[in-house]
């Protein structure tokens, strides 16, 4: 059995090795990258005031409570087009219904005002399933089908 003395010097000689082990790895990590929130937020701060009120909105729909389990998160495409991403418990059929109810209420907030709203499908990425847009002039709603 090692004395206690041969205990401390072979700790002793793993130290540095265990420390310098330690210290690389720490200057190997990347740097964080910014959270979706974050990226989100970077987004709205670019694009037009009257698409980030229309987002504000939708963001407020999102959280009532009777569309709160329908919702799962909003978002601004590639193309700075309003999008809704509904929760994979929605059939795909049965979101031109929900996207109608959500159009009827921004209509009723922004009267005359034209809105689209891309909605999506969950998946990763998530998949557009149509297309909402309210009409400025007469206020009538359609939804078209992606192909």
């Amino acid at each position: 059995m090692p004395t206690p003395h041969i205990r401390l010097l072979a700790l002793a000689a793993l130290l540095p090795l265990l420390l310098t082990a330690c210290s690389r790895q720490a200057t190997e990590t990347p740097a964080p990258t910014p959270s979706a929130q974050q990226k989100s937020a970077q987004r709205a701060a670019v694009v037009a005031p009257s698409i980030q009120k229309h987002w504000t909105y939708l963001n407020r729909i999102r959280q009532t409570d009777e569309l709160s389990p329908v919702i799962a998160r909003t978002l601004l495409n590639e193309r700075d087009q309003l999008g809704v991403v509904f929760y994979s418990r929605i059939s795909d059929d049965k979101i031109p219904d929900q996207i109608r109810q959500i159009m009827t209420e921004m209509a009723k907030k922004f009267p005359k005002e034209a809105i689209t709203v891309v909605a999506y499908g969950a998946s990763t990425p998530p998949h557009p399933i149509g297309i909402a847009q309210i009409d400025g002039a007469t206020g009538e709603i359609s939804f078209t089908p992606s192909k």
